[in-house]
């Protein structure tokens, strides 16, 4: 494997495997705050009543900039976790792994939702603290229940929220949580298949099936597979998997895949310009994927993260607090005071959300049982 590494790799020119493998600081952390920024920012706009965001009229209509920000994140995670699945060599713990990452600080923000920021448009709405549970804590409690499976079933309250520029909607950013877990239960069944040993020859082909499915339909007159009974009839699955399929294959391949900031500025060149001229559903999944891990593993960026990672409390927090804000006009003052204030109180939940829950619930990683006491659980029973 080292051969064939060192026959498509300059000698002096490091992979993205050799970054990644390597004991060195990275910045996965600052670009991960960076892009749930950028949906805090994208977000702005609907609910505060702001018009279009720039980025939609630069891109012929191809992407918003959240939406972009969120298949960025789709790269960053199929890289990461697909690295994390081969290091634990185990498909159980890679999911227990999984589990208390997404799971723990998501029940807690829906209690959040459920009994604190319903609780204040109620507030907004009536001009009363009293009575809200009297007459929606049973919404509340259904909300809670009906969305707990990380499928958002339920957006509103008892019709709440309402009075703001994009009503009936708590929390518009959790739509892609269920997809982000769905692909990590694909790479788990994709590694008890074997597929993500030897570069991935089983994964591969899987990898560019499902790519290849996304750019057919894309391509293709949507009503033509309107009444087609296969995967991509979920359009956020089609649009969001091949971005998690994207990262997965380009760390499969990452001892042959060199970092270099001249293929980075090619890369960007035509992320860049298939985003404005179009086409961007073929060429960007693997272009800006390089480009965001080529510079997740050369910025001098890694003590950003040093304190936490406030990324996943910032994207879950961020929508039913900028909602929020609207219902006081904060949007009034403009696009940049009512991001920063949004992104302010965002990272203070966050910090909040790592260190009160999503912390403690990864030190319980070490509680999962050892290879070898499975190994001595089975010789104990085949003795009896």
């Amino acid at each position: 494997m080292n051969r064939l590494a060192s026959r498509a790799v300059k000698p002096g020119v490091e992979t993205l495997r050799a970054l990644c493998d390597r004991a060195r600081p990275n910045s996965f952390g600052f670009l991960r705050y960076l892009l749930s920024a950028l949906v805090v920012y994208s977000h702005c706009f609907p609910t505060g009543g702001l018009g279009r965001e720039p980025l939609v009229i630069w891109t012929l209509h191809q992407e918003r900039l959240g939406t972009l920000a969120v298949k960025s994140f789709f790269v960053l995670s199929g890289f990461l976790v697909t690295h994390s699945y081969v290091q634990s060599g185990s498909a159980l713990r890679y999911l227990w792994n999984r589990v208390l990452r997404i799971f723990p600080g998501f029940w807690v923000m829906l209690l959040a939702v459920a009994f604190g920021f319903a609780w204040l448009n109620y507030h907004h709405l009536t001009g009363r603290f009293g009575g809200f549970f009297a007459g929606f804590g049973g919404g509340s409690w259904d909300y809670v229940k009906q969305n707990w499976l990380l499928s958002i079933e339920r957006q509103s309250i008892n019709g709440l929220p309402i009075n703001i520029p994009f009503p009936v909607t708590f929390n518009g950013s959790l739509w892609s949580l269920v997809y982000e877990f769905r692909c990590y239960l694909g790479l788990a069944i994709l590694g008890l298949l074997g597929g993500l040993t030897r570069f991935g020859r089983i994964g591969t082909c899987i990898v560019f099936a499902v790519m290849a499915a996304y750019v057919v339909n894309r391509l293709l007159d949507p009503q033509a597979l309107a009444g087609s009974r296969v995967f991509w009839r979920d359009q956020h699955m089609v649009d969001l998997a091949p971005w998690f399929c994207a990262g997965a294959l380009l760390y499969l391949f990452s001892e042959r895949i060199p970092s270099h900031w001249g293929l980075f500025a090619v890369a960007l060149g035509i992320t860049l310009a298939t985003l404005h001229y179009g086409y961007f559903v073929i060429a960007g999944p693997l272009t800006l994927g390089y480009c965001l891990l080529h510079l997740a593993l050369r910025l001098p960026l890694s003590s950003w993260d040093r304190k936490g990672d406030f990324s996943y409390g910032v994207y879950i927090y961020s929508f039913p607090i900028q909602q929020t804000l609207a219902g006081w006009n904060v949007q009034k003052y403009g696009v940049v005071l009512f991001f920063c204030a949004a992104l302010t109180l965002a990272t203070l939940l966050g910090a909040l959300s790592w260190f009160a829950i999503e912390k403690p619930a990864l030190s319980l990683k070490r509680l999962w049982p050892t290879e070898g006491l499975f190994v001595r659980l089975r010789r104990a029973l085949n003795s009896l």
